[in-house]
């Protein structure tokens, strides 16, 4: 086998199979993988070695790639952000953030009326494990380039800070189902019985549908209830309500036809991240874990022939 620019004696093509491998499973199955469908006899440790050194070249490249970008992107698209822990090294858990963009005609409803589910048919993903400042650095570039878009999130202050602050004429959206969850946190203490429960909160959510976010407020708002806990958490849902009225005009939303929840991003966080990052017994150094989300990215966002090229050249 031929040395290569990465310093190893291997092939350009094995090393694009170790890399695939690589950011696709546990590196000790990417090992019995290569020797099954290959025939070739490649330690976990070489597998780990060489992702983790393409996993940064293909960074250092995305990088230079996107803020060279200039082509704009017409047409309505969305943007999802959020943040999904993975055990670390350095210590503990941390929060890998993740951006994931679509068309908005690339999002289908599959399905019949008993089952139906959403599908994407494309999407562009960014990840980065670490600060929320270095994740917009990666990903406002790619933001910069739509000529449309509505940013859906479910609530988190440093995405409403980032789309203030870049993109104040953009909608903003919270996730349908994020606001609802705190309705049902709210009325699992201020009331008793389950059936009041289940009532009180359709209520609510019809209301929402209706665009009467200020009736529900009010509502809750005149609601007496004599628990601490629940005056507790009847301060926090008003103040939660407040802070998005102008985010839950879910009646509104769906006549313009835009989704209303930000499903596509959580089913990103497991097929993008946890299914690889986010096994039993792992644990991540910062840059490691990055490496191997590079190169994870990449294939996902149907990119890996810039891969196989990089390694090539």
């Amino acid at each position: 086998m031929s040395e290569s620019k990465g310093g190893f004696k291997i092939s350009p093509y094995t090393q694009t199979k170790m890399c695939y491998v690589g950011q696709k499973e546990v590196f000790k199955e990417g090992s019995d993988d290569i020797k099954e469908f290959l025939g070739i006899e490649i330690s976990a440790k070489q597998i780990e070695n060489v992702s983790h050194h393409w996993g940064e070249k293909v960074g250092e490249l995305r990088a230079e790639i996107n803020f060279g970008k200039t082509e704009r992107s017409s047409g309505l698209h969305y943007v999802m952000i959020d943040g999904a822990m993975i055990l670390s090294r350095e210590p503990s858990w941390k929060e890998v953030k993740l951006g994931r963009i679509f068309r908005a005609t690339d999002a289908y409803v599959v399905g019949n009326e008993e089952s139906t589910r959403g599908w994407i048919r494309q999407s562009n993903y960014t990840g980065h494990l670490g600060n929320c400042h270095d994740f917009f650095d990666k990903f406002s570039p790619k933001v910069d380039l739509l000529d449309e878009f509505i940013c859906i999130g479910d609530g988190a202050k440093w995405i409403w800070d980032w789309c203030n602050e870049n993109y104040p004429d953009a909608p903003q959206l919270l996730d349908y189902w994020h606001g609802t969850e705190h309705l049902w946190k709210f009325a699992k203490i201020a009331f008793r019985f389950k059936k009041k429960q289940r009532e009180w909160v359709k209520e609510k959510e019809q209301l929402l549908w209706e665009d009467k976010i200020e009736q529900v407020i009010e509502e809750i708002s005149d609601l007496a209830v004599s628990k601490k806990t629940a005056k507790e958490e009847q301060k926090k849902l008003l103040t939660y309500l407040n802070n998005n009225k102008t985010r839950m005009k879910y009646g509104t939303f769906k006549k313009k036809g835009w989704l209303v929840g930000s499903g596509a991003i959580e089913s990103a966080h497991r097929t993008v991240i946890q299914k690889r990052m986010k096994q039993s017994g792992q644990r991540w150094t910062l840059k490691g874990g990055q490496q191997i989300l590079n190169l994870r990215i990449e294939h996902k966002n149907e990119n890996w022939e810039d891969v196989i090229q990089l390694i090539a050249a």
